[in-house]
């Protein structure tokens, strides 16, 4: 029944893509890539622009009274009707779409319980919000809100309309990304060579990772491993004893934070949901706009101008390195500078359509800012050029297609030294953590543009120019090998088939699955749950997997979003000693925070003494649900406050 599900909502979203083409002309009827693009980012933004002005949303299932009345202007124009069916190109959206699904529904389940999880939660938020903007459940803040918004949004409208579960929709969001940049890159390239070509420089494009996958040909975790035997997903710090290269193994020792992977590969390995992914998809239209800027006036300087405000709403990280980016191509290219009238357009269009995301973003000046990256976390030059030279190969053989655009791959070289100097400043300046998020959120889009400039440049070559074209060897060796690993990291984790569960570890522990059985039965209020020690993780597990708030929250995103660490260490403090028994008014802190049920694992590490002690304090409120107990009496459960509704 979930593939079922599964297939009719792309098909669903497929016709909504080919009835908005047939309603188009001019570059419409040659592109797919312009409507492929306002349904995947354009109806979402209508959407929460209506939630937004707090007006009640449209009734469960409205999306499909729209869908009739828009495929019935196909039967008002049956030449353009009998167009689509023969349209082989618009058929592939739905293919991307659909295969993307069923490689998921091998292995449908979230990996880890990081930022997976909180992408989970947060969608399920906005799938059950009556009203925008949604509450904040977590007590997360509008920093949060403003960097998840617009990405998490496509899932949530997708789980509304097409009312799919919002796992479900969360990975038909990701393949309606992935086809958005595949045929974009498809279209890009077959405007310079033959269909058989441009579909395999997509592919180059879309699969092509880092030098040091290259490298790192052979798998190097066992299946039984916590990456479940996936070769490469991996970010930064690596070891030493992860590379058979001598060299490479010295340099590791002496440079861990050695980036092997983008978020676009740690989507396709783990199916995660994370901002950046966003970014992606905007550079892969820019480099379909640049394939056609010659043809259609204004398309190119539209986006372009529009740029650094789409990515300040997809992901802030890169909103400087975006406003140098628009500017100096605007600048070095002669054709862009005739058309000012254009970008000065696209960035005020643009900024009046995502206006609302960028109003409930509310950034806080303390703690956030833009900041020189330390000497100590800066990669050596070895590390650099182990990294780039794919793709410094592949700049080569663009600039070697003379096609009068040198001077923009200086200035793209010097955007991608940038990385290394500029970084978003989010408390990490002095981690490892800037490094990562640098790589992440920076570094990554630079790379994907230059690699499809790169193979949109060498796409152009002609005579006996064409042996430049084997510059682009290395990146189709490092496509090979994530095409590769993609398939077997699919086969490696072992999931249930299809069940689209965002649930799955969890349940593997008696007392976690006891808790969220008892949750998504009971449906109560906001819950209270034991802190992890590390801040950064996402602690509340079970209330965020059961689809229930929490006041417990990710303390991390609230210091951000508040600007006062310090009020938010004492929070977290108190939850920590109303766990530990050291709150002498335990019912207070309930009462206050307005706590509808109280979990309680065996990580909190309750003995019989402490539960006997609680259940006295709270027992003319709070009924205690016993759950399994554990090793060295640990016991497990929770109180459910007894006037619930």
């Amino acid at each position: 029944m979930s593939l079922l599900v599964a297939v009719a909502a792309a098909a669903l979203l497929w016709t909504l893509v080919l009835t908005l083409r047939a309603a188009g002309a001019g570059l419409w009827q040659r592109s797919l890539t312009p409507s492929l693009a306002l349904v995947v980012l354009g109806l979402p933004l209508v959407d929460h622009s209506l939630r937004h002005l707090a007006l009640p949303l449209f009734f469960v299932g409205s999306g499909f009274v729209l869908l009739v009345a828009l495929i019935g202007l196909l039967l008002l124009d049956p030449n353009r009707r009998a167009l689509l069916l023969r349209d082989w190109g618009a058929w592939s959206v739905g293919g991307v779409l659909l295969a993307w699904l069923l490689l998921r529904g091998v292995a449908p389940s979230f990996d880890s319980f990081g930022e997976n999880i909180f992408s989970l939660r947060y969608v399920q938020s906005l799938r059950l919000a009556e009203v925008y903007p949604a509450a904040d459940l977590w007590e997360a803040a509008p920093t949060v809100a403003g960097y998840y918004t617009w990405l998490h949004n496509i899932a949530a409208w997708l789980s509304r309309v097409f009312l799919l579960p919002v796992p479900m929709a969360m990975h038909l969001a990701s393949a309606a990304l992935l086809a958005l940049m595949s045929v974009a890159l498809y279209e890009a390239f077959a405007t310079r060579t033959q269909a058989v070509v441009a579909a395999v420089g997509a592919a180059v494009v879309m699969f092509a990772g880092t030098g040091l996958s290259i490298l790192l040909a052979r798998p190097l975790h066992s299946a039984d491993s916590i990456m479940l035997g996936y070769p490469h997903v991996r970010l930064y710090s690596m070891g030493a004893n992860e590379f058979h290269q001598p060299w490479m193994a010295a340099l590791a020792e002496t440079s861990p934070d050695l980036p092997v992977e983008t978020p676009l590969h740690v989507a396709l390995y783990l199916g995660d949901f994370h901002p950046p992914l966003l970014g992606f998809a905007l550079v892969a239209l820019l480099v379909w706009a640049a394939a056609h800027q010659t043809r259609v006036r204004g398309v190119m300087p539209a986006l372009l101008g529009a740029l650094p405000v789409l990515i300040w709403a997809a992901n802030p990280w890169f909103a400087p390195h975006a406003f140098a980016l628009a500017a100096g191509w605007w600048a070095l290219d002669v054709r862009l500078r005739r058309q000012w009238r254009w970008v000065l357009m696209g960035l005020v269009s643009t900024a009046v359509v995502i206006a609302p995301i960028l109003m409930q973003a509310d950034f806080r000046a303390a703690g956030v800012s833009f900041s020189i990256l330390p000497a100590t976390l800066r990669s050596p030059f070895e590390a650099f050029m182990a990294v780039w030279w794919p793709a410094l190969a592949l700049a080569v053989a663009a600039m070697l297609a003379r096609d009068g655009r040198w001077r923009l791959w200086l200035w793209l070289a010097a955007l991608v030294l940038s990385m290394e100097f500029v970084h978003f400043n989010q408390g990490d300046i002095s981690s490892p953590g800037a490094r990562f998020n640098g790589v992440l959120k920076v570094w990554s889009p630079l790379h994907f543009l230059m690699i499809g400039l790169g193979m949109l440049g060498v796409m152009g070559l002609r005579g006996r120019a064409r042996w430049v074209a084997l510059l682009a060897v290395p990146l189709v060796l490092s496509a090979a090998i994530h095409g590769r690993d993609l398939l077997r990291s699919q086969i490696n984790k072992g999931h249930a088939p299809l069940e689209w569960s965002g649930a799955g570890k969890l349940t593997q522990r008696a007392d976690r699955a006891f808790l969220l059985r008892q949750m998504q039965a009971l449906k109560p209020g906001r819950s209270l749950e034991r802190l992890a020690r590390s801040e950064y993780d996402l602690a509340p597990l079970t209330s965020l997997l059961a689809a229930q708030p929490t006041a417990s929250g990710w303390a991390h995103h609230m210091s951000q979003a508040s600007g006062d660490g310090g009020r938010e260490q004492q929070r977290v403090a108190r939850i920590r000693a109303w766990f530990e028994g050291r709150d002498a008014q335990p019912l207070e802190l309930l009462r206050a925070w307005d706590i509808g049920v109280v979990l309680v694992d065996w990580d909190a590490d309750w003995k019989s003494g402490q539960l006997s002690t609680l259940q006295t304090q709270l027992a003319a409120h709070y009924l205690w649900l016993a759950g399994p107990d554990g090793a060295e009496g640990r016991v497990s459960g929770l109180f459910v406050r007894m006037d619930q509704p």
